[in-house]
């Protein structure tokens, strides 16, 4: 579980987007037009190259299905790796559950 806090926390620092904030220092709301024009312009920075990788990585494997050995391996009822299968989406999510860090929208 360590481990997996760990690793949540990583993904979440190095994809976080800075705070966009108007020029009065007031934080642009999260789906506004104005945070919109300001992650568009962010994201043609040198900064946001990882962040543009990562991005794209996450839509090409997101969708994918991958087997579930870990859980074929437990069930024992039905019959041992009995066709169980994850999108890449949902493995993400899980994980990124086990972290404490704060996600950028």
């Amino acid at each position: 579980m360590g481990l997996e806090r760990g690793l949540a926390n990583t993904v979440a620092g190095a994809t976080r987007v800075s705070d966009f904030k108007r020029a009065d220092g007031k934080k642009l709301l999260y789906g506004s037009k104005e945070y919109q024009d300001a992650f568009s312009e962010w994201s043609r920075t040198d900064d946001a190259t990882f962040y543009n990788k990562w991005r794209d990585g996450l839509k090409a494997a997101g969708t994918e299905t991958y087997d579930l050995d870990a859980a074929a391996d437990k069930v024992n009822t039905v019959a041992e790796g009995h066709g169980q299968k994850v999108r890449g989406y949902q493995s993400l999510v899980t994980l990124l559950q086990r972290g404490d860090a704060q996600y950028s929208p």
